[in-house]
């Protein structure tokens, strides 16, 4: 297990979002299964905050692109923060994420994986 990153998140808007009071907060979520998207639903959940999807993509850029239409706010990392994005403090802080190369012991006697683990390390990029 190799780390690869570590980003730090935070709650993202478009530059001229505002959230209306007594509004479900609506979402821009990344794929079922990462991270991100749990950490919104789980840190909204645990505040009490009610939430609504506007949507769900695998796509990073398709999240990056509906927050900065300011149709939903999203968690990203604070490298991705874009000129038309504001950070909403007022939102639960998201601890740091890790992002691993994890190999197979199995894989240790397979120069291909050696090779394609070398590749992702030096072309790994947020």
């Amino acid at each position: 297990m190799q780390r690869l990153a570590v980003t730090l998140p935070v709650w993202v808007a478009g530059r001229h979002f505002i959230l209306r009071h007594n509004e479900p907060v609506p979402l821009a979520l990344h794929a079922a299964h990462c991270p991100y998207r749990e950490a919104m639903t789980t840190s909204l959940a645990l505040t009490g905050q009610p939430w609504k999807v506007i949507l769900t993509s695998p796509s990073a850029r398709a999240v990056e692109a509906c927050v900065e239409a300011g149709l939903g706010i999203s968690l990203i990392d604070r490298g991705r923060v874009s000129a038309s994005m504001q950070i909403l403090h007022s939102f639960p802080q998201i601890a740091p994420h890790e992002i691993l190369l994890l190999r197979s012991s199995s894989a240790n006697a397979e120069p291909a994986a050696s090779v394609l683990e070398e590749m992702v390390q030096n072309s790994f990029k947020l």
